[in-house]
Parts: C-alpha cells; sequence; structure tokens
C-alpha cells in the first residue's frame, strides 16, 4: 500500500516555524492555521500561535491556542510548558475552577510537579470553585487587567476566538445557553446567569450540572435557602460513586449557605459530608471555626492540629488553634501563638484595611487582649479594624467601650455601651462616665443597674476614685448603704444629756411651772 505525503503542507509549518522565527507573526499565523485545517488532530500550530498572541499581548487568544495544543496531539515537554502558560494566567484571573482543571490535567503527565501540585491546592482552597465537570468552552473574561497591559474583554466563547484557525462547530441552543451560562459566570453576572439557567432546567431538568451551577448562583446572590434547594435537586441525580468531585462541592456550598443562615449544626453535618468525599484541608477549616463558635474549643483545637499538620503556615488553622488554646485555659501559649500570627499577618498588610475578613477573629482576640492588660490604645487599633464584622458582639462592644473610656473618649464609650443593659460591667462604666460629668442622679441610676446584676457593685464606689466627689454627700453615701431602697425614716440624731433631770423628760412628763396671779406681783 502506498502512502502519499503531501509535502507543501510539511513545506507549509516548516516555513511558518520560519516566519516565526523570524518574528513575522502575521505570514506565521496564516501558514499555521493553513496547517492545523490540514491537520486537525496537531496541536503544534495552537501552541506555536500561542506563544504570538503572547508575544503581541493578546492574552486571552494566547491562551485560547495554548489550551486548543493541550486537547490535541503534542510531545510531553510542549504539553507540559503549554499547561503551565494556562495555569499562570488563570491563576492571575482568579479562575479557581481552571486552575483546578488544568493542574490536574498536569499532574496526570508529571505527578511530581511542583508548581502544579502548588496550584492544584490553592486551587483547592477557595471553597467557591465549581468541579472540574463543566464543560469548557466559553472563555473567561479576566477578573483584573495583567500589569501595564490592557486585556480586551472577551464577548464571544472559545470557537469564535480560534475562528481564524478552524471552522466552528454547529451546537445546539442548549449548548449555547450552557457557554452563555458559563461566559456570566465568569464575568461575575450572576443574575443573567441564573437567568439562563432557568431556561436550562426547563430544556433538561435531570441535568445535575444545571441544578449545581443554579445553586452556585443563587449562593452569590445571597439567596441562601433557595440555593440549598437547588443543591438538593443536583444531589438527586448524582451518583454516589461516579459524581464523588461534584458531591463534595455540593456540600461544601451548602454548608456554606446554612452557614450564612445562622444553622451551624446542618452547616457542620454538610461539611463533614465533603470531607467524606474529598478528605482536604478546605472543608476542615469551617469545622474548626463552627466548633470554636460553638463552645467546643477541645475539638475546634484537634482540627487546626490537624490542618496544620497538612499545611504547617495555613492561616485559618493557625488561628483557630491559638484561639482554642486560649479558651481551653492555657492562655499563655495560645496568645504566644496569636501575637505571632499577628505580627506576621502586619507584615503582610500593612494597610489594615486589605485584611481579609476571615482574619478577623485573630485581630478581635488581639484586641481583647490589650484591652485586659491596660493597654487600651493599642486595643482600640485592633478593635477599629474589626467594627464592620464585629458590631452586633456584645463581648466586642464591650471591649470597645472599655477602651474608649480608659482612653479618655468618654462620649464614645457611653455611645457604645448604652447598647449593653445586660452587662453589670458596661453599667458601671456609664455609671462612672455621669460621676466624671458630675450627673449623680445618673450615675446613681446606672450603679442602681449594675449591682441588680451583680451585688459587689455596692462596695466598689467606695474605693473608686471616680465616685470621690460624691462620697461627701451623705445622701449618695446613704444610697449606697442602703443599696439604692431609700429608707422609711431616718433615725434622729443621738443628743448629749443634760445635767436638769427635767429636761430629760417627755414634754408631756415635765412639771408645770407655777404661775404668780397678779395680785402677788403687784402688792398694793
Amino acid at each position: 500500500m502506498l502512502v502519499f505525503f503531501n509535502f507543501s503542507i510539511l513545506g507549509n509549518i516548516k516555513e511558518a516555524k520560519k516566519a516565526f522565527a523570524g518574528k513575522q507573526y502575521q505570514k506565521a499565523i496564516k501558514l499555521f492555521s493553513e496547517y492545523a485545517k490540514e491537520n486537525p488532530s496537531d496541536g503544534e500550530p495552537y501552541m506555536f500561535m500561542g506563544y504570538i498572541y503572547e508575544t503581541e499581548k493578546d492574552f486571552p487568544k494566547s491562551i485560547s491556542m495554548f489550551r486548543r495544543a493541550v486537547d490535541l496531539k503534542l510531545i510531553p515537554k510542549y504539553k507540559k510548558t503549554s499547561l503551565v502558560k494556562i495555569l499562570l494566567y488563570y491563576q492571575f484571573t482568579g479562575n479557581w475552577d481552571l486552575v483546578s482543571h488544568y493542574s490536574n490535567r498536569l499532574l496526570k503527565i508529571d505527578p511530581n510537579h511542583r508548581e502544579a501540585q502548588k496550584m492544584s491546592h490553592r486551587a483547592s482552597e477557595h471553597s467557591g470553585s465549581d468541579p472540574g465537570i463543566v464543560r469548557i468552552g466559553a472563555e473567561e473574561t479576566p477578573k483584573r487587567k495583567l500589569p501595564s497591559e490592557k486585556i480586551k474583554k472577551e464577548e464571544s466563547s472559545l470557537k469564535e476566538e480560534i475562528a481564524v484557525v478552524s471552522e466552528p462547530s454547529k451546537q445546539s441552543e442548549e449548548e449555547k445557553k450552557w457557554e452563555s451560562c458559563l461566559y456570566y459566570f465568569n464575568k461575575e453576572d450572576y443574575k443573567k446567569a441564573d437567568s439562563v439557567l432557568k431556561d436550562l432546567i426547563y430544556l433538561n431538568p435531570t441535568n445535575k450540572n444545571y441544578w449545581y451551577k443554579a445553586g452556585m448562583a443563587k449562593l452569590r446572590l445571597g439567596e441562601y435557602s433557595k440555593a440549598i434547594e437547588y443543591f438538593e435537586s443536583s444531589k438527586k441525580y448524582s451518583d454516589e460513586i461516579n459524581d464523588k468531585q461534584l458531591l463534595y462541592y455540593l456540600n461544601l456550598n451548602q454548608g456554606q449557605a446554612e452557614q450564612k443562615l445562622g444553622n451551624p449544626y446542618p452547616a457542620l453535618f454538610l461539611f463533614n459530608k465533603a470531607y467524606e468525599y474529598k478528605p482536604n484541608i478546605v472543608p476542615l477549616i469551617p469545622i474548626a471555626k463552627l466548633n470554636f463558635e460553638n463552645g467546643d474549643y477541645a475539638y475546634a483545637l484537634k482540627i487546626s492540629e490537624e490542618i496544620l499538620k497538612r499545611e504547617s503556615q495555613n492561616k485559618e488553622g493557625l488561628i483557630y488553634r491559638a484561639l482554642s488554646q486560649v479558651q481551653s485555659g492555657n492562655k499563655v501559649k495560645g496568645y504566644k501563638n496569636l501575637l505571632s500570627f499577628m505580627k506576621n499577618l502586619n507584615k503582610q498588610y500593612p494597610e489594615s484595611a486589605d485584611i481579609p475578613e476571615k482574619y478577623h477573629e485573630a485581630i478581635l482576640y488581639s484586641g481583647f487582649f490589650y484591652s485586659n492588660r491596660g493597654k487600651y490604645k493599642l486595643a482600640l487599633q485592633y478593635l477599629s479594624i474589626v467594627q464592620n464584622s464585629r458590631i452586633k458582639n456584645k463581648k466586642y462592644l464591650f471591649a470597645l467601650g472599655k477602651s474608649y473610656f480608659y482612653s479618655g473618649s468618654f462620649d464614645l464609650s457611653k455611645k457604645t455601651l448604652e447598647k449593653l443593659p445586660e452587662i453589670s460591667a458596661a453599667n458601671y462604666l456609664l455609671s462612672k462616665i455621669y460621676a466624671k460629668k458630675s450627673d449623680m442622679e445618673k450615675s446613681k441610676d446606672y450603679l442602681a443597674r449594675a449591682a441588680k446584676l451583680k451585688p459587689i457593685y455596692w462596695i466598689k464606689p467606695k474605693i473608686d476614685s471616680y465616685f470621690k466627689d460624691f462620697l461627701k454627700y451623705p445622701d449618695f453615701v446613704a444610697f449606697i448603704d442602703n443599696k439604692g431602697i431609700p429608707p422609711k425614716s431616718i433615725p434622729k440624731p443621738i443628743e448629749m444629756k443634760s445635767e436638769n433631770p427635767a429636761e430629760e423628760l417627755p414634754s408631756e412628763e415635765k412639771p408645770k411651772e407655777e404661775t404668780k396671779s397678779n395680785s402677788e406681783i403687784n402688792p398694793n
């Protein structure tokens, strides 16, 4: 059997490479495109076009070329290089779904590839990521621009981007909607994605991926109850054996929804279920957090230590280990670990406004630490950072009000402490504020409230310098001595004894003086 080679095609790729080497990029693209049409299974021309578009700073088109290259025949060396290009791009733009997808592909080729291992781990840390089950069709809009470069907004799907090298394939209406949905997700336009997903579910109501994505859209839109409903629908059509990756993400994100709704125990169940499907540190972090918040400090400490065994510098693991040690009674070690963590965090985030909210619990306890040790100005620096996220936390409000008080900001202290009528110490500080303002009646009012909750506050004013001026007034002393209850009668002061026995008798018992008659006074 004779095999005929098309030498003109082979010549095309040689000429294309020559043009590429000579930086004749338009000529190279034309020749690579011609070769690609005749050799649709060869990934090499797409790889070279990826490099050309990268040189021209058209990063989205460059990545679409590399993606096409790795899906076709390519020698391992070239495939690994192309996959690294793809990974670096998606890691920079924050598309963790595709980082997970392509890092796993690279690890299949080279299981010991350290960069791929790191990226796969980073992707798994982002609990909002989707499983790598979705059909990769629509190219993503970068979430931020590359430094010093203008990235074109992508308004078309991947097939439109690579139209220069291949004919577009026909798509069904359902496929078009699915790619449209993915496009909106990557633009973070969850309202439009939600609208498209309603159509997709109507077209195919048993598609587990549609229900999962619909749940994710609702989760992003803050409709947590609806998200849970959609995640449950996806579970109905998922297989325990073949869909472990999907079930991992379903339970993980459903746990987030329950957590947002303030349901810690259902959330804990779901995070533990996610861990069963994929035993990594991602679900362990909320498990440690929720157990800490529920007061199970011993178990929170155990989970935190497990996290740190797997990743020694995991920030959430370091936080909940330190805080659990503090709450379990090992305060010296706990605060030592906490302050060490905060030192490194301050280096990483010189601007406090840049610190992510997930680290606020550590900042809060640092504020408590300095407040309890009388370093009130330093305490205020930490407490002010978390004000927006902890404004409803009573322990936080008391530490803030107390720090304001001892820093001399009495009006701010008063405004804060008035939100805590059920805390005795808060009422006592308010009593001291009004003593400072010389308002005895209000001071007495808050002192009575504090002592009603803790009777020891009837004793404290007698040794507290803030009340020294009030102690000069018998009325205030009597108020304290009688524990706020007005006496029914005030005993008369004891008088000195007289030398005249008659004066000691009651008035009705005193002998009446004899009255002389006029005749005796004026005798004739």
